[in-house]
């Protein structure tokens, strides 16, 4: 009975016990060890790196030039027109038949001297009768102030006289400027063109009769951009030049500038005078202008120094630390250019002097504090620029030249 009863209950026990994954627990949990470990041995342990990481970026190769010194002065050619100093067209005020041409073509006239008399015979007539009127009402007016002051005149009597008085002397008055309005005079010292009328000819009022001109000095207007109105003065020396006297210079001064620029085009009229005793500069003439500014100080690099960001320029500074030779970015302004040099000045609290290098080539891999080595071969001679001619400021540009220095100060 006993085996009976153990033989049927095992099978029921087996059924009861439940059966459990023991592998699954621990692939989980080993997963876990792992993670830990990696994560441990990342955040916690000196890295590793590989040599390349461990490099610093090698110094970039450079060319360099020294910063020069010079006396500079601003160059600049402009055209102009010859102006007289004064020059009036001469015409007529009325209409009226021509009676008499007092002058010469290309006489020297004064100021006041008749040149044209027009025919004034009826205003004369007019003007003699109102002459004549005037007396008799001086007359009448002096006979009843008399009356008046008697008591034997009525006041309105005496003030009917009075503006008859005065009613004449206006007459005589206005006759006397039209007779003056048929004598044309000179307004000013000058020489008389040439004439446009004859004796006989019915004239119009407006129409240009002769003309006048002062040319014992004459006037040239000329532009500069606005960017140059700084380097104008007033009295600044100018060279005038003419295809007709070309072995001819001439000497005069800026004498005035004026006080508004032009809107469409930004540029400012200076005024230049030029004294023309022997009258050898006639208006219209066209006059090549050439003139400097006083010379100054000025800080000279080879043109492939300067780098240009939009409307900025800078070039890099070659500077010494304990790490070695750095490039450093300085802001400049640029006062000339030339071909194969440009005058700057160092802006925004920047130091640049003659004791300095600056980067000539190179300069695309740069950086602002970037090391940097110096390739000899690659450098230039600043002062080697100026060997041909040691008389900079002094000489004229050529046509390029300027056209250059335009470009670069825009």
């Amino acid at each position: 009975m006993t085996d009976a009863s153990n033989t049927n209950t095992a099978p029921d026990r087996k059924k009861q016990t439940p059966r459990h994954d023991v592998k699954r627990p621990l692939a989980w949990l080993v997963a876990l060890v792992l993670i830990a470990l990696a994560a441990l041995l990342y955040w916690g342990l000196p890295q590793v790196t590989t040599p390349q990481s461990t490099t610093t970026r090698p110094p970039t190769t450079v060319g360099a030039a020294d910063v020069i010194a010079r006396e500079l002065g601003r160059h600049f050619e402009s055209v102009g027109d010859v102006k007289a100093e004064e020059s009036v067209d001469l015409a007529a005020l009325v209409t009226e038949r021509v009676a008499r041409i007092a002058f010469s073509e290309g006489q020297r006239v004064k100021r006041g001297e008749l040149l044209i008399q027009l025919d004034d015979r009826t205003e004369r007539y007019e003007l003699q009768a109102a002459r004549v009127a005037l007396d008799e009402a001086e007359r009448e007016y002096a006979r009843l102030k008399t009356l008046s002051e008697r008591g034997a005149l009525s006041r309105q009597q005496f003030d009917a006289q009075r503006t008859l008085l005065e009613t004449a002397k206006v007459d005589v008055a206005r006759l006397q400027e039209a007779l003056n309005d048929r004598a044309i005079e000179a307004p000013f010292d000058g020489v008389v063109g040439l004439r446009r009328l004859s004796v006989g000819s019915l004239v119009s009022p407006g129409e240009v009769l002769a003309t006048l001109d002062k040319l014992d000095s004459i006037k040239v207007d000329f532009t500069l951009p606005e960017r140059y109105l700084t380097s104008l003065t007033v009295g600044a020396p100018v060279t005038a030049a003419s295809v007709a006297y070309p072995d001819r210079r001439f000497r005069g001064r800026i004498a005035t500038l004026d006080t508004r620029l032009a809107a469409e085009t930004r540029s400012v009229v200076a005024r230049a005078r030029f004294d023309n005793p022997d009258g050898l500069l006639y208006p219209g003439m066209l006059l090549t202008l050439d003139f400097s500014t006083p010379a100054e100080r000025r800080l000279i690099v080879p043109e492939t120094a300067l780098q240009s960001e939009n409307d900025r320029h800078y070039v890099y500074r070659i500077d010494r630390n304990e790490e070695g030779l750095t490039a450093q970015r300085i802001a400049v302004n640029v006062v000339q250019r030339e071909p194969g040099w440009v005058a700057l000045q160092a802006i925004e609290g920047a130091e640049l002097d003659t004791s300095d290098r600056v980067v000539v080539s190179g300069q695309q891999k740069l950086s602002d504090a970037a090391r940097i080595q110096i390739n000899e071969e690659g450098s230039r001679d600043t002062q080697a620029l100026f060997e041909e001619d040691d008389t900079l400021g002094s000489r004229a540009p050529d046509t390029q030249s300027t056209m250059t220095l335009d470009a670069a100060t825009s």
